[in-house]
């Protein structure tokens, strides 16, 4: 009867134990094991249709106390280009907004898609082995006619990310189909002031496993604010100015760590 409390009283000792070591990794994980960082991954500037300079533009986002910053014109710049590289107050991410234009029963459909932390050039210097399958309409606007499912492969082939640019808006609208089946790394989300839009979100989102990334597609400084992400990183990341890594935001996206900034 002794052995038997005494081996009850043993139990109850490693249970409270293993108890409290859960609890403290829990703890530790969500208070010294992430960190938070916060930015835009769709802006522009006077390099295509934006309305402000880049200087302008990380000023902004500096004064939001962001982390990160994707300047994706429609076109390549070599200006923005080496200044976005060269950036040391805070991450920026170079990128371009690729307009795909495809025909859907005979009408012309244009798509866009953002290619984030690719190499510099313009479409023509990026795509020139699949040439004849991306026929270059425009090269200043970045039109392309393709099918997105090749200029998604084509910046993965680069090192790059590829994000369904505010798929859901009417104009530049992306079926689930091409959602589903061009190997996106993540779609653009819309917040709350956009009912119809996000009422379909919610439906995409609940049947095709594509994480949201939150960004407002700023061509001007007060569009910055608008919408934008917060992202839960590793804490063996430094979170501040030029150390952090995209690979970090690449990680917490493709994690669903990514949330909309409040």
């Amino acid at each position: 009867m002794k052995r038997n409390k005494q081996l009850l009283i043993t139990a109850f000792v490693v249970l409270i134990t293993l108890i409290i070591l859960v609890l403290f990794l829990y703890f530790f994980k969500n208070n010294f094991g992430s960190s938070e960082v916060i930015g835009n991954l769709h802006t522009h500037t006077t390099c295509s249709d934006g309305t402000e300079s880049y200087d302008s533009m990380i000023e902004e986002a500096l004064r939001l106390k962001m982390d990160f910053i994707a300047i994706t014109d429609h076109r390549y710049c070599e200006e923005t280009y080496k200044n976005c590289i060269a950036e040391t107050r805070l991450l920026c991410i170079y990128g371009q907004e690729i307009n795909v234009r495809t025909y859907e029963n005979n009408v012309q459909k244009d798509m866009h898609v953002l290619a984030l932390d690719i190499p510099p050039g313009n479409t023509t210097e990026l795509f020139p082995e699949i040439f004849s399958d991306l026929q270059v309409i425009n090269v200043r606007n970045n039109i392309v006619a393709s099918d997105p499912t090749i200029v998604v492969k084509k910046i993965h082939e680069l090192g790059g990310f590829a994000i369904a640019a505010h798929p859901l808006y009417s104009m530049f609208h992306i079926s689930e189909y091409y959602l589903n089946s061009s190997g996106f790394d993540a779609m653009e989300c819309f917040k709350d002031e956009y009912p119809d839009i996000v009422s379909e979100q919610k439906l995409v989102l609940s049947r095709e496993d594509l994480p949201c990334m939150y960004s407002s597609d700023a061509h001007k400084v007060n569009e910055l604010k608008r919408t934008y992400s917060r992202c839960v990183i590793a804490v063996n990341v430094e979170a501040s100015g030029s150390k952090l890594k995209f690979d970090a935001i690449k990680k917490a996206i493709l994690e669903g760590n990514c949330k909309r900034y409040e």
